[in-house]
């Protein structure tokens, strides 16, 4: 119970059995495993991670590219759990995100940026990028 690997490796567990994604470690994956680790096991520099990661270019992955659907670095993980986060707490659309992906098969989030988040890829990252600023640039 002291060892948040243990809470991450169930997240994925439980995710690939509810939803029936197979875990690729792409961002859903990671960043609901790393959401629900951070629940758990606050990690004392994570808002520290989160400014670097926002204010170096080499830090981050545009978010095309991370929410794409496939395997994501683990030195991006802060970053899909992030987004998880805005989807949950900012959105509140991340129920019918996760339906319409275990629908898909696929957790590219492309295909439902219009459909179900009402927005487009640029907005998507300006806001995500907002949400992390007033959230963790204390």
């Amino acid at each position: 119970a002291d060892r948040p690997v243990f809470t991450h490796e169930i997240v994925h567990s439980l995710l690939s059995q509810v939803s029936k994604i197979d875990n690729g470690g792409d961002w859903l994956q990671e960043g609901l495993a790393s959401w629900f680790q951070l629940q758990f096991h606050p990690q004392k520099n994570w808002n520290a991670i989160v400014v670097h990661g926002l204010e170096s270019e080499g830090a981050r992955l545009p978010l095309e590219r991370l929410l794409d659907g496939k395997r994501i670095p683990d030195n991006r993980y802060w970053q899909a759990a992030t987004v998880v986060d805005y989807l949950i707490r900012g959105s509140g659309k991340f129920k019918p995100l996760l339906a319409a992906m275990a629908k898909s098969g696929s957790t590219s989030i492309e295909p439902h940026l219009e459909s179900i988040l009402a927005t487009h890829m640029s907005k998507l990252s300006s806001d995500w990028e907002n949400w992390c600023r007033e959230r963790h640039a204390k």
